[in-house]
């Protein structure tokens, strides 16, 4: 088995994380919402070539799915969390070759999971809003919304964790 050691900025990234977890938490009882809202939009091609065609076509933004996070908050400093996900819904799994039903199913998975990371850094800001009460929301919003753009550019859009068709 070969390993692989994570660069020193990851590690510490991941110790960082882990420690302001804990103060976060507290706060993110102050936030309302937070609850994920998934919405779909239909496949219905057997072929590879246009489920992939199919996706571009009819994707979010471009995207084969997408996931947005809003937060906002009162002059009390009431936060409010909205999360989404639009994501694509094969309407015809049963036609599929189980090759590619296989391929589709894991894809999807992979590609729900990439966009809950994105709903997560929406988790966290609002949360260090909570904490920080409402002083700084958008240099705060601003950073999270970096991380966003980091997860993208180091996945390549969920590509390196799954997210893509034979």
């Amino acid at each position: 088995m070969k390993h692989r050691l994570l660069p020193l900025y990851v590690l510490l990234s991941a110790v960082l994380w882990a420690a302001a977890g804990v103060s976060v938490a507290a706060d993110s009882a102050r936030v309302k919402g937070g609850v994920e809202e998934i919405r779909y939009y239909d496949i219905s091609s057997l072929k590879l070539h246009n489920i992939r065609r199919e996706l571009a076509r009819k994707g979010p933004r471009g995207y084969w799915a997408y996931a947005q996070w809003w937060v906002s908050w009162s002059a009390r400093c009431e936060v409010t969390l909205t999360l989404t996900i639009d994501m694509p819904r094969h309407t015809r799994l049963d036609d599929m070759s189980p090759d590619l039903r296989r391929e589709w199913l894991r894809m999807t998975d992979a590609l729900l999971d990439h966009e809950r990371m994105h709903l997560d850094h929406g988790r966290q800001a609002a949360a260090e809003i909570a904490a920080d009460n409402c002083r700084t929301p958008y240099a705060i919003i601003d950073r999270w919304a970096a991380e966003d753009v980091a997860l993208d550019r180091r996945t390549n859009h969920g590509r390196t964790d799954g997210v893509y068709l034979p």
